[in-house]
């Protein structure tokens, strides 16, 4: 709704979106029908104990045979511009994520709600560290994730 799309031309953007979770997941998105009874994420007769073995532990994430990990890495390396909705970055996660040969992102804007002045500039520090640029822009916003999406539609569109 945000960007003026319907269902079905979101629903086609989203399918071509890649999604890489590095702690698992919970099972596919069910589609969205039109029965008043259809809901997001919402499955009849599922199993809790099947779903919950998709579920996986940061320890379990630093197993050398997880190719997960290694493709995000790759990811946030090649990428353009990165976001980050919501994103606490407690360290492990930031070790998780951090690819060794730096970022080439020349764009980094982030949500930073409920964080310090102190801790933000702590975050911008790791955020430079990991570049590969030095005319890396970034940017952290204290404000909830819809708005910063409102407020920074056009640069993240463009």
């Amino acid at each position: 709704a945000r960007f003026g799309l319907g269902l079905q031309q979101a629903k086609h953007l989203s399918d071509k979106a890649e999604i890489l979770h590095p702690y698992g997941f919970l099972g596919k998105i069910q589609p969205i029908g039109h029965n008043s009874n259809d809901y997001f994420g919402w499955a009849p007769n599922i199993e809790l104990g099947d779903v919950a073995k998709g579920i996986q532990t940061y320890t379990e994430q630093l197993n050398p045979e997880n190719n997960t990990i290694s493709t995000i890495r790759q990811r946030i390396s090649e990428a353009e511009l990165i976001v980050f909705l919501g994103f606490a970055f407690h360290n492990q996660n930031m070790e998780l994520l951090t690819p060794a040969n730096g970022v080439r992102a020349m764009r980094i804007f982030a949500t930073s709600l409920g964080m310090s002045d102190n801790d933000t500039d702590l975050v911008k520090g790791w955020l430079t560290s990991i570049a590969s640029s030095v005319r890396m822009e970034t940017r952290l916003e204290q404000v909830p994730c819809s708005e910063f999406i409102v407020r920074y539609q056009r640069s993240i569109v463009a």
